[in-house]
């Protein structure tokens, strides 16, 4: 029983750290498109003001700058409430291993039914883990959570606003660097290419409609930019 404990526990531990490497894949795909998509709605808004170069990429820099801060801010504040929900669920099943370990074993069995195992099998692999009092596995079971040590809230601050960043330099610089003549034009076609290709990306992690994705993200973008340009162009 102690092999088929341990064997199971492995094949948990596999799993959530597949689905939570993907889960950081997708975020950061998320957060360059949200760099990508609100930097070039800042700089071809302003540049639809006729305002000097300068005076766009003061904008810009700051509109990256924000924008990486509030990414950060808000998965730090997100995946530290999910950290405390499910240290709080952990606390429970303690308290109910104590209290009612016999409506955890339940809760365990039903779980590992759900997998695929014989009901005779999931006794047996519940009663090891109960035994063994492997509390976050039983926790990630019965309630499908991430396990509490991949719930990091300053390391996903920090991806997702690194990620926010580097989709953000894409139009900075086209904005930047591109000939004055086809300046805005030029951001405007890197900005699909790129959300078309974070699209695509997006929808092969997400297992999605690779179509759907991308033209969805292309006319969120088009959108952005076009709104952007002719709310700027009022102020001409």
């Amino acid at each position: 029983m102690k092999n088929l404990t341990q064997s199971l526990s492995q094949s948990l531990e596999q799993k959530v750290n597949l689905r939570q490497g993907l889960n950081r894949v997708r975020a950061g795909v998320m957060g360059a498109n949200d760099g990508i998509i609100s930097t070039a709605g800042a700089v071809i808004g302003v540049s639809g003001a006729q305002k000097p170069l300068a005076t766009v990429l003061i904008a810009g820099v700051f509109m990256v700058l924000s924008g990486a801060l509030s990414m950060a801010g808000g998965e730090y504040v997100s995946v530290s409430s999910q950290r405390d929900m499910q240290q709080a669920d952990i606390n429970r099943i303690q308290q109910q291993l104590i209290d009612q370990p016999e409506q955890v074993r339940i809760l365990t069995e039903a779980a590992l039914v759900r997998m695929g195992e014989t009901p005779a099998h999931a006794t047996t692999l519940a009663d090891g883990l109960i035994a063994s009092q492997a509390v976050e596995k039983i926790q990630h079971l019965v309630y499908g959570s991430s396990s509490l040590a991949s719930l990091d809230p300053i390391q996903a601050a920090i991806f997702d606003g690194v990620a926010f960043v580097l989709g953000a330099i894409l139009p900075l610089m086209c904005i930047a660097f591109l000939p004055a003549a086809i300046k805005v034009i030029g951001t405007m076609i890197v900005v699909l290419l790129c959300l078309a290709a974070t699209g695509v990306v997006s929808a092969k992690f997400g297992k999605a409609n690779l179509w759907r994705s991308m033209w969805r993200n292309l006319a969120v973008g088009v959108l952005t930019m076009i709104i952007t340009y002719g709310v700027g162009s009022l102020f001409q």
